[in-house]
This record gives structure tokens, C-alpha cells and sequence, in this order.
């Protein structure tokens, strides 16, 4: 799930299950390249909350845990592209 206040990703391999979950506080507008160009803007933020889980699927333990905060995050692009319903 992707929006904007949060991103949550969950990927799988045949032996693991990665779960990286971002959640972001404010904001600050940036110029971003269109057609070589600056004249684009784009939303990041320095101080997002990041939580990531790796998992064995096969009996579930969590191999590895870890929480940050002041990640940096940008969300941007087609972001529909990715996305498996």
C-alpha cells in the first residue's frame, strides 16, 4: 500500500518473506527534472519511521527486525506500475 503518509511493501522469495513498512511526518516540496528540466516538483521527507521484517516462511520466525526513524523517503513515478493487486 502506497500513499501519502505511507508505504508498505511486502516481498517473498520461496524461503523468506521481507516486510518493509515507511511511515512519514512532514514533508518538503523539491524541484525534480521533467524533460532535463527542473521544473518539477516532488514531496520527500528526511525524518520518515522505517520498519523492516525478515522472515522464514517455513517456520515463521523473524530472522531479522529493525526500526530507524529520520529515513529519508520519496515516493514518485508510476507507482501503479509496481503494484500487485
Amino acid at each position: 500500500m502506497i500513499d501519502t503518509e505511507k508505504v508498505e511493501l511486502v516481498m517473498q522469495s520461496k524461503d523468506h518473506v521481507l516486510e518493509v513498512f515507511v511511515r512519514r511526518k512532514a514533508a518538503t516540496t523539491l524541484a525534480s527534472p521533467i524533460l532535463r528540466l527542473m521544473d518539477g516538483r516532488i514531496e520527500e521527507s528526511m525524518n520518515a519511521r522505517l520498519e523492516v521484517n525478515l522472515i522464514d516462511r517455513k517456520s515463521g520466525k523473524i530472522i531479522f527486525t529493525d526500526v530507524v526513524r529520520n529515513a529519508g523517503l520519496e515516493v514518485a513515478g508510476k507507482i501503479e506500475e509496481i503494484i500487485i493487486p
